[in-house]
């Protein structure tokens, strides 16, 4: 598996005299993510902060369970989870590309400002095999993604539906495309490290009208 690389733009935070005005005055990823969330009721114009995400990885090795930031080092026969939680109310698929290159569904549904959402729901994601790279994505939308109706997942309404008459290899397909679609707009967004946490933050709600994400890169040794 691969080591997270997330492309990241740090602030350093001196708190020398004379440098705490300067700290208060640039907000962390984690403050603006709280901020929408905790202004949910008030109109959009009043709103502070940023609608986004929060990604967290849990590490089961040797018995031993821990919270490990997203660019921890993997070693073989580990078992990791995402915990991931999100201020707005959408949409979110969280998808897999392995060292073979095969798109796999982890998680896609409706997601409302709530506690963490466990990725996946039981159980492990175990860390096997040859070592190499390996990516998780997570792409987010304000309106139902066309390809979660495509493939069954979602009615255009937003509930359940049977799942259409389509194959593994047409799944993987769709999945791909939309892959490559979200992630071409990864740029629109800002993704951030605070402590064991990844952040990614859209300028508005507006902006995720349509799929966007962005990845976590894992390395696996």
């Amino acid at each position: 598996m691969k080591r997270i690389i997330i492309a990241i733009s740090l602030c350093s935070l001196f708190f020398a005299p004379g440098f705490n005005s300067t700290a208060q005055q640039n907000p962390t990823a984690r403050d603006i993510y709280l901020d929408f969330g905790k202004t949910a009721r008030k109109p959009a114009t009043q709103r502070r902060g940023k609608p986004g995400s929060k990604v967290r990885m849990e590490l089961l090795r040797n018995n031993q369970l821990s919270f490990v930031t997203t660019h921890h080092e993997l070693l073989d026969d580990d078992r990791i989870a995402f915990r991931t939680a999100v201020n707005f109310k959408g949409y979110l698929i969280v998808t897999n590309i392995g060292t073979s290159g095969k798109v796999n569904l982890l998680y896609a549904g409706q997601i409302t400002p709530t506690s963490d959402l466990r990725v996946p729901a039981k159980g492990w994601i175990r860390v096997t095999g040859k070592s190499g790279n390996e990516v998780v994505n997570f792409i987010m939308s304000s309106r139902p993604i066309q390809e979660m109706q495509k493939i069954g997942i979602l009615s255009t309404s937003g509930s359940s539906s049977p799942a259409p008459a389509v194959s593994e290899a047409e799944t993987e397909e769709i999945l791909a495309k939309l892959n490559s679609r979200a992630l071409n707009r990864e740029r629109d967004l800002v993704v951030e490290n605070t402590g064991n946490e990844t952040y990614a933050l859209a300028a508005s709600v507006q902006q995720m009208t349509a799929p966007i994400g962005f990845s976590i890169r894992l390395k696996h040794n």
